[in-house]
């Protein structure tokens, strides 16, 4: 039986990375790396030389600017990372330590981790199979089942808590079920704020992500599409809420010459002036880097097409997703090798990793409520993200 087992392992990377081969041309390929070049060099020697390499300076309000161009958002607050973003929008929208947040067991751990920084609760929900967001739903099934409302709040019978807000994660830059979710969290009362950490460049319905609830995190991490080295950004509409984010993100420091007076516990979240500069030229050219990262992507899909042992996971239909990471999909019968079968990728020099553990199973977490999150396990056992980086599109065969 071991060797069946063996010879299906060797079978299946074989085709995978004969894939990956005939659509990247390469015999090597990391998963995701940034295009640098010469105009980010000067840009951030611009920088330098202009005596900006703090927290102030004109490169950070023309990266905000460039983001809020693109974007359509109104307000763009740039800080030191993603998982700051995380932290600051929900703390400035007044989480409190009596406070559940729904979020899915299927994210990176920064999503969850945010949370328990903000003094709340995380509860873990389950993920929809077609465009791995929030199952709406199931999860409107769960609500009813375990909560009741008083005095306008969404309580949780079981643990005494008020479920205040909702944070949906756009896995891969995948917009999931928006409006539904809009709708249930309407109805329960519940606040929406948003991981949009891999989805700058996403759409749907003409709206962009992390601008369908109140506000919604960015990630320029180095993995990033855009990347500023480290960095973050949040969006939102609300001119109120944006003054506010600014504030707690730089101490709460009252505007004046020289008094240091600071009117609440903030934090120093502000982006250095070069990690903006770097963000800048990286700005400029993200069409660019879009339309190589679509490219590669229906390739891929091709690809797979006549696939024994997966098939590529396109996600929904009436997104406009920025193709972050590709993801393929095993077939049920190898869900128990995926590990055998990331080890063979990688040994064959791709640089392909699984999706991330289900929040739940991480100790830190193991006192989280949960719902059951069935789907979400068979995800974390069957989907494999393959090299995605812009760069690859230059030589995919014709």
């Amino acid at each position: 039986m071991a060797k069946v087992q063996n010879n299906l392992v060797i079978e299946a990377v074989d085709e995978i990375a004969g894939a990956i081969r005939l659509v990247t041309g390469v015999d090597g390929a990391v998963l995701h790396e940034p295009m640098i070049g010469q105009v980010e060099l000067d840009a951030v020697h611009h920088c330098i030389s202009g005596g900006f390499v703090s927290s102030v300076g004109p490169a950070i309000t023309q990266f905000e600017n460039m983001i809020c161009d693109y974007t359509a958002a109104e307000h763009a607050i740039a800080v030191v990372n993603g998982t700051a973003a995380l932290h600051l929008m929900l703390v400035a929208n007044d989480i409190s330590s009596n406070s559940e947040v729904l979020v899915p067991a299927l994210t990176f751990v920064a999503s969850g981790n945010a949370i328990l920084q903000a003094n709340a609760m995380p509860h873990f929900v389950d993920s929809s199979p077609a465009d791995l967001g929030i199952d709406v739903s199931k999860l409107d099934g769960y609500l009813a089942d375990i909560t009741e409302m008083r005095d306008g709040c969404c309580w949780n019978v079981k643990t005494g808590r008020i479920i205040s807000h909702v944070m949906p994660v756009h896995v891969f830059g995948h917009i999931g079920n928006v409006e539904g979710l809009n709708a249930l969290a309407e109805r329960y009362n519940i606040k929406i704020v948003e991981d949009a950490a891999e989805a700058l460049g996403s759409w749907k319905g003409g709206c962009h992500a992390g601008l369908f609830g109140t506000c919604g995190a960015l990630s320029f991490n180095g993995n990033k599409i855009v990347t500023t080295g480290g960095g973050g950004a949040i969006l939102t509409n609300d001119a109120k809420l944006a003054k506010r984010i600014r504030a707690l993100a730089t101490t709460a420091k009252r505007d004046h010459p020289f008094l240091y007076w600071h009117e609440a516990r903030g934090f120093n979240y502000r982006m250095p002036a070069l990690n903006a500069a770097f963000g800048v030229a990286q700005m400029a050219r993200l069409d660019a880097m879009l339309e190589a990262k679509l490219r590669l992507r229906m390739t891929y899909q091709d690809a797979y097409l006549t696939s024994i042992y997966a098939t590529f996971f396109a996600g929904p239909d009436d997104c406009q997703g920025n193709h972050w990471l590709n993801a393929i999909q095993l077939d049920e019968s190898l869900s128990q090798h995926r590990d055998a079968i990331l080890h063979g990728l990688n040994e064959r020099g791709y640089g392909c990793r699984p999706v991330w553990n289900l929040l739940f199973e991480l100790p830190h977490f193991k006192d989280c409520p949960s719902m059951p999150l069935d789907q979400a396990a068979d995800l974390v056992n069957r989907l494999i993200n393959i090299p995605s980086s812009a760069m690859l599109a230059s030589d995919l065969v014709s």
